[in-house]
């Protein structure tokens, strides 16, 4: 019988420092062929300013496959709600039993947060210097939480692309109550030029950061929009950046092949420096575009259920699953009148 993971299970269960590591071990096993990790599919809704996207994945190893369904629409957030909604449906990929499902905001949120304590970990390894993270939603909470597993920071500086000092006042107290991490508010623009690690977490669709804004050996960490008519930051950075990474290249390259964006041909992907095939640098400017991949929410569901498992935790049993389920064949019969 499948179990129902609600979002509060989810961020229970879920151990950040598992889920770097287990997104390490994907990003291997993509590079030799070992992960299937087919490109998301996508529609855009410009009435809505939303879109609607699928993320499917088969990981031999784990045993697992899972589809990701996710929404996302930009004015949500004005009127109360969530700009992203999402579902993860784990099916053991043996018997095609679906095992989970999970709510996904939390897994989103973290998975991505994860993905860039990795880049971290291989574009600025070391200690010390100053985090900048700039958004105040889920995003921007969950990489001043996780990004500290790579490395330790002397300060984390929380800045609001709107302004809203307030806000990023009482994200930072909060963070710093739970965690007992050195983070504190700071106007947005302070903090950019502060920043050795700048997060850019933000829903913005036009430039909030350019070229002049940070440091010249920072690393620039974009989770954001950059989309070709839709950007948080200057494309110039990426283009001046002596590396730019991504975790999905292909998918970068595509999405601005309409473009005379010469930084997007030469992104490499985040797999190749896992692998060793391309060497990190660590030093000078650099770029890490995260897009998402679905082997990352993959990961993060796995980490879920073996730590329920490991810890004897009770999900919430989903009826009608197969299992169970009794086919009535005398409903099909008066359908299809055989």
């Amino acid at each position: 019988m499948a179990k129902w993971y609600a979002e509060q299970d989810v961020a229970a269960l879920l151990d950040p420092a598992k889920l770097i590591t287990r997104i390490e071990d994907g990003f291997r096993e993509l590079a030799v062929g070992k992960l299937v990790d087919p490109q998301p599919m996508r529609i855009d809704s410009d009435e809505h300013a939303a879109n609607y996207t699928s993320f499917p994945v088969y990981w031999p190893r784990l045993g697992l496959a899972s589809v990701k369904v996710l929404s996302g629409v930009l004015g949500n957030p004005a009127h109360g709600r969530p700009m992203i909604d999402a579902v993860i449906v784990v099916v053991d990929a043996t018997t095609g039993v679906i095992q989970a499902i999970m709510g996904g905001r939390h897994i989103t949120a973290l998975r991505t947060a994860a993905t860039s304590a990795l880049a971290v970990k291989y574009l600025a390894p070391g200690k010390g210097g100053t985090l900048t993270v700039i958004g105040t939603g889920a995003q921007g909470i969950a990489h001043a939480e996780t990004l500290p597993l790579s490395r330790s920071f002397a300060e984390i500086l929380f800045g609001s692309p709107s302004g809203d000092s307030a806000r990023a006042a009482d994200i930072a107290r909060s963070i710093r109550l739970r965690t007992d991490l050195p983070v504190s508010a700071a106007d947005a623009g302070d903090a950019v030029g502060r920043g050795d690690v700048v997060v850019l977490a933000t829903a913005a669709t036009t430039p909030v950061v350019a070229l002049g804004d940070v440091k010249s050996d920072a690393l620039l960490v974009s989770v954001g929009s950059f989309h070709p008519d839709e950007t948080e930051i200057d494309p110039a950075l990426a283009e001046a950046a002596g590396m730019t990474i991504a975790d999905n290249a292909d998918r970068l390259r595509t999405a601005w092949q309409s473009t005379d964006m010469r930084f997007a041909a030469r992104a490499t992907d985040l797999a190749a420096l896992v692998t060793g095939s391309v060497s990190p640098q660590t030093s000078g400017l650099r770029v890490f575009l995260s897009d998402g991949r679905a082997f990352e929410d993959l990961a993060a569901a796995a980490v879920v259920l073996e730590t329920a498992a490991e810890t004897g935790f009770e999900a919430l049993s989903l009826p009608g699953t197969l299992p169970e389920f009794d086919f009535d064949h005398s409903v099909c019969s008066r359908v299809t009148g055989g």
